[in-house]
């Protein structure tokens, strides 16, 4: 990696650590002033977006005054409407679909930036088709606070002068969002090592043998497979922490993992969309929403917003600090129950349901793509 990257990089992350310790701090704030941190970036990425992106300046039928602003009453935008008005989506007329796809064609196992200052990256979903992702610098940093947010609520935080040992288990493809910010997040605080999901399990189990890592993280299917080597004695590691994402992880995957390592598996909701979303605190009581980060409608087929105890459609994601490729009201086809239901944990927020996210949210069942 050049001089520059490694600079840009230590400030985005330098960044972010204010950011995760200011966003710490609003997870207990009450409702009310939430709701009104929420109101006004909303109100900023509304104005902006409908100034900025030709997308939404035509969807919305021009610019759109602050005091205008409603959340209820702007469009539903889905993935095919992003991907086929591509070319409009952005607020940087540079970004246009064919200069992202040779971007992309070209990124390796490195963390490279798109004209020094965004990072692209590809999933295909759900839905099998392709979508492309661009985080500008300072939506990267809100992005890597999400995962600072994330690490600290598990209790996994910096220590010295020994540090802790760091195993995730990846994508394989680096235009993935897990491989994008573990390799953008490599800058010494953690002993970490990045490994692909695609690689055979005993590959997996010798890295990990040797690593010895007090903290794993990958994929249910992935680390429940790991589970069975720990109780069979070919993986023999002692994690403190455990963290599984971006699958459903079912009750016989936790109680396997329980087993094998005598502790309570972290569940975490990451969205390409957004960064990580939601996550489990100590009490594994579901997963606290980022709702300072993002807005979260848990929606009917309709659109029409569910009551809490029964599980949506679908939600509509509201990225809060996304000003280059604005996510406001986008459809994600994840299935959730909400529930309102104060957390043992203090944290003064509603909760919807996957797991619990952070914030006035908690999930109880979710799909993450």
């Amino acid at each position: 990696m050049s001089i520059a990257y490694r600079l840009k990089n230590l400030a985005d992350v330098k960044r972010a650590m204010g950011i995760a310790a200011a966003a710490t701090e609003r997870e207990f704030w009450p409702r009310e002033r939430i709701d009104a941190f929420q109101r006004e970036r909303l109100g900023d990425l509304v104005v902006h977006a409908s100034a900025a992106s030709p997308f939404y300046r035509e969807l919305y039928g021009g610019p759109i005054d602050r005091r205008d602003v409603r959340l209820e009453s702007l469009p539903v935008v889905t993935k095919t409407m992003m991907m086929d008005g591509l070319d409009r989506f952005f607020t940087d007329p540079r970004l246009g679909r064919e200069a992202l796809e040779n971007h992309l064609a070209a990124i390796g196992p490195r963390d490279e930036l798109m004209l020094g200052e965004y990072r692209v990256m590809a999933s295909s979903g759900s839905s099998g088709r392709k979508g492309i992702y661009v985080y500008d610098r300072a939506a990267w940093s809100e992005c890597a606070a999400g995962a600072m947010r994330s690490s600290s609520m598990m209790g996994v935080r910096p220590r010295f002068p020994r540090r802790r040992r760091m195993a995730q288990v990846a994508a394989p493809d680096a235009k993935h969002m897990t491989a994008r910010g573990a390799a953008s997040m490599k800058i010494g605080l953690f002993d970490s090592i990045i490994l692909s999901a695609a690689q055979p399990i005993p590959t997996l189990v010798a890295a990990l043998q040797r690593h010895q890592p007090d903290f794993l993280a990958g994929y249910p299917s992935v680390v429940a497979l790991l589970a069975v080597e720990q109780l069979e004695g070919r993986l023999r590691i002692a994690p403190e922490v455990v963290c599984t994402s971006s699958e459903v992880r079912t009750a016989e995957m936790t109680e396997r993992m329980r087993a094998a390592w005598g502790i309570e598996p972290f569940n975490m909701l990451g969205l390409t969309e957004t960064g990580v979303t939601a996550n489990e605190c100590a009490e594994h009581a579901g997963l606290h929403v980022f709702e300072d980060a993002c807005i979260y409608e848990v929606v009917d087929e309709q659109n029409r917003p569910v009551p809490p105890g029964r599980q949506g459609d679908k939600v509509l994601v509201t990225n809060l600090y996304s000003r280059t490729q604005p996510f406001i009201r986008f459809e994600v086809t994840d299935l959730v129950t909400v529930t309102d239901d104060p957390c043992p944990c203090g944290r003064s927020e509603s909760t919807v349901g996957y797991q619990r996210f952070t914030s006035s949210l908690t999930l109880d069942t979710s799909i993450d793509r």
